[in-house]
């Protein structure tokens, strides 16, 4: 004859087994979420390497946002086609061949100053400071850096806060200098004059 109890015992221990089963599952799911996956050797690193910066097509653009004054935007692509257009009461455009020799220069710049490793932007927005934007792109790689106002940094002395900003002004240079106009010279020379100060800073300080 069969026990009566047994039904309900079977049934307690199906209920047992699946608290159990739940329960390693929560385990294990708490585990993964508290471990770092290994990068797959095929995805996309945060930045390109030195190869990839001097190997790979590259386009850059430059573009200037003057609170009261004129702004300009000036991209380059990887043949080396440059446009200049430049916003006053009406648009004008100027094409600009730019050489392989400049844009190799410019290569070894981004990898000298690591351009793909510095910050989105440095500086602070003022009013009427505007802010200057530098973007590379390198394969599948894109990075911008925004410099606003620098002069309270500069001002500060602290020559730690102005090293990364200073790297991309010399990247900004070197761009700007493919353009014969007298706004990007007049953004160059402001830039000159914080990478001089910085330099001699520096200097005074390895001096010591």
């Amino acid at each position: 004859m069969d026990n009566p109890n047994r039904a309900p015992r079977r049934i307690r221990f199906s209920l047992i087994n699946s608290l159990l089963v739940l329960t390693c599952v929560a385990l294990a799911i708490g585990w993964w979420s508290t471990v770092e996956l290994p990068r797959s050797p095929f995805s996309t690193p945060d930045y390109p390497n030195e190869y990839a910066i001097l190997e790979l097509p590259l386009t850059c653009s430059l573009n200037l946002n003057v609170g009261l004054g004129p702004s300009w935007y000036f991209s380059v692509n990887s043949a080396g086609q440059g446009e200049l257009t430049t916003r006053y009461a009406e648009d004008s455009t100027q094409k600009i061949q730019i050489t392989p020799a400049q844009m190799k220069e410019l290569r070894e710049l981004l990898v000298r100053e690591k351009f793909f490793e510095l910050q989105d932007q440095y500086g602070e927005l003022v009013p009427d400071g505007g802010s200057q934007i530098t973007t590379i792109t390198v394969g599948n790689w894109t990075h911008s850096v925004q410099i606003d106002y620098l002069g309270n940094w500069m001002r500060s002395g602290s020559t730690e806060q102005m090293r990364q900003p200073v790297r991309a002004l010399r990247v900004w240079n070197l761009i700007a200098g493919w353009i014969k106009t007298p706004d990007a010279a007049e953004s160059s020379k402001y830039n000159q004059r914080v990478i001089d100060a910085f330099d001699q800073a520096t200097a005074g300080t390895s001096a010591k």
